[in-house]
């Protein structure tokens, strides 16, 4: 997973927690690593994923500057 916090076109420090459940109702939490490369931050984390499941993301990112934070929700099929 790849998360890029931007502001009016600039990138944005935050903090991002999350977890990922499966079909199973199975859920782990994710751990964000933080990768700075020149005017650009992202923050990467790894998941498990099992041949033909559905995962389901819940991502809360909490831009530094900002009091307000914003819970991204998703779900990806992978075949």
């Amino acid at each position: 997973t790849n998360i890029s916090v931007q502001r009016d076109g600039t990138s944005v420090k935050a903090t991002i927690s999350g977890t990922t459940t499966n079909l199973l109702e199975q859920s782990l939490a994710m751990t964000f690593t933080e990768v700075t490369e020149q005017d650009a931050t992202y923050y990467l984390a790894n998941q498990r994923i099992n041949e033909r499941d559905a995962i389901r993301f819940r991502i809360r990112i909490q831009p530094l500057d900002s009091s307000q934070a914003f819970d991204l929700e998703f779900t990806r099929q992978y075949y």
